[in-house]
């Protein structure tokens, strides 16, 4: 179970966390080197959204890595001029690992569990300098400092992120 409640923060964006951490057998970074590293996935799954443009083009080449992520799903909000839009995906492979036992369990399902979103707030006025921008991703250690010096796609997926929520 996820410790922390974000219902109240996300619900309003139309957004929701899955329970469980994010794990992969295959696609995942060995930092560790141990089983522990099963929660440290890596994807090139990305979005046309301009919020992940660089890695979208660059899939090859520049794959995002998170650690102990947690998955977002979208959830009906009653606010219209909201639009969330998932924008990177883990690969297809990924499961939630649900008791923290590093393994795929039955009862875990595998699928491209959606790992951040951007979300716009469209403006009453009509004017898209009064829109509204948040990007959510499931991980707190995407831009650490451990990860950015490691990881090439991190640091762009940082600066795509910052010039869209600017825009």
């Amino acid at each position: 179970e996820n410790p922390v409640d974000m219902s109240e923060l996300l619900g309003p964006l139309g957004l929701a966390v899955e329970t469980g951490t994010v794990a992969n057998l295959q696609a995942n970074a060995p930092l560790t080197r141990t089983d522990r590293a099963r929660h440290t996935v890596y994807t090139t799954t990305f979005s046309s959204h301009p919020s992940v443009t660089t890695n979208a083009r660059n899939n090859r080449r520049y794959a995002v890595v998170v650690d102990r992520a947690l998955a977002l799903k979208t959830q009906k909000v009653a606010d219209k001029s909201v639009k969330a839009e998932m924008v990177m995906h883990a690969p297809s492979d990924t499961f939630l690992d649900l008791n923290g036992n590093l393994a795929f369990d039955s009862g875990e399902k595998q699928k491209g569990y959606p790992l951040a979103t951007a979300v716009t707030m469209t403006s009453t006025t009509g004017k898209k300098d009064d829109e509204g921008r948040v990007f959510v991703i499931g991980d707190v250690d995407v831009f650490s400092e451990k990860l950015v010096r490691l990881v090439e796609g991190n640091v762009f997926l940082f600066r795509d992120i910052v010039a869209w929520l600017q825009r």
